[in-house]
């Protein structure tokens, strides 16, 4: 965990249930926490009027792209997470740049863009 991804729980409080704080803290890499802002930024407007906001239940990578949880949702929340979803299939988990999706090396099918493979 780091300074950063701690620091979403303070910008967007609204999202947080203080019962499972530790799952709004997103497992992702480094390169991959300002789409995560970029998500939330979209989501606060989207749901500012909304009676109930969504808690986070889960941020992380799966499969190579980024996977959103919330403890409720509709169609527009759902539609923005995979817009996020398809995004994050092409920045590089480490350092936020484009990536084509280049797995050599890897165990996990992370998108890692040629830069930090060959560091």
């Amino acid at each position: 965990m780091t300074t950063e991804t701690l620091d979403l729980c303070v910008d967007y409080p609204l999202f947080v249930n203080t019962d499972t704080i530790t799952s709004f803290v997103p497992s992702v890499g480094p390169g991959w926490v300002p789409l995560v802002r970029e998500m939330l930024d979209e989501l606060r407007v989207m749901t500012q009027d909304y009676p109930t906001q969504p808690h986070f239940t889960d941020i992380k990578e799966k499969f190579g792209k980024l996977d959103a949880h919330t403890d409720v949702g509709n169609e527009e929340i759902y539609d923005l997470f995979d817009k996020y979803n398809e995004i994050s299939e092409h920045v590089c988990a480490l350092c936020g740049n484009y990536s084509d999706r280049n797995t050599e090396g890897y165990e996990l099918c992370q998108p890692i863009c040629r830069s930090c493979i060959n560091g």
